[in-house]
């Protein structure tokens, strides 16, 4: 059953629920894609409704938290390989992600490292709860269909109505999608926190126009990243529209 989803913004447990409903399972190739770095660029852990962690962030997360079934994360190698009495050795057999102890002495050369280990690693080897939070993580209509377009991917079928383009000319259209994603990102900053009083949707609409969005863009935008009470001032605010039209 094809779903329809309105918010420009889904948690990635959200996306990967949609597209189970279209009988595909991309909960490893959304993981894969984080790591990859692929969302790196709209990342917004700060004063955001919609947060989007970062690689770095995370890793140290999943770092402190350990109990992953097939990742060990460790300082040294010490401890991979252990002889037994009889000469035979035991392997441990889990990829060994080596850092320094103290995070402010990762250098990039560890976390690019541990970035790649990550992305090739299988959803079984994560533990349940490190996953479970990575699928509260938010992703914009078009940050996803920008990697849709760069690996070469159709875009989400309950997000098709974000979709400017709608072409098989994807790999050269990608940027064009990052720029309506930076855009998408830069209003919902500008708003991030707003008072009605503080805030004149011509003149961001005006600005909206000097960083590339249409005003036709900026008007679709503006209905489901605004605030009710910016959207709508003196309406009481509620929820917005949460749920999937089939």
């Amino acid at each position: 059953m094809r779903t329809v989803r309105t918010e420009y913004f889904l948690t990635i447990g959200e996306i990967a629920e949609e597209y189970r409903r279209n009988g595909r399972d991309v909960v490893p190739a959304l993981f894969n894609a984080f790591w990859r770095g692929s969302f790196e660029p709209f990342v917004r852990e700060d004063r955001s409704a919609y947060p989007l962690i970062s690689r770095r962030t995370l890793l140290e997360v999943w770092r402190d938290s350990g109990g992953h079934p097939g990742i060990h994360f460790a300082t040294s190698l010490e401890g991979e390989f252990e002889e037994l009495p009889d000469g035979s050795v035991v392997v441990d057999v889990r990829t060994w992600i080596i850092l320094p102890a103290q995070a402010a002495e990762w250098t990039l050369n560890n976390l690019e490292t541990a970035y790649h280990q990550l992305a090739s690693a299988s959803i079984p080897d994560i533990s349940d709860e490190a996953l479970d939070g990575l699928k509260c993580e938010y992703l914009g209509a078009f940050e996803l269909i920008a990697v849709c377009y760069e690996l070469g991917e159709p875009p989400p079928p309950f997000w098709l109505h974000w979709d400017p383009i709608l072409r098989t000319s994807r790999k050269k259209d990608s940027n064009y999608l990052r720029k309506h994603a930076e855009g998408a990102l830069w209003l919902h900053q500008r708003l991030a926190g707003a008072q009605p009083s503080e805030v004149c949707r011509e003149d961001v609409l005006e600005e909206a126009k000097s960083k590339g969005l249409t005003e036709a863009l900026f008007d679709k935008l503006w209905e489901v990243i605004a605030p009710d009470d910016l959207r709508d001032p003196g309406r009481r605010p509620g929820s917005k529209n949460r749920h999937p039209r089939s």
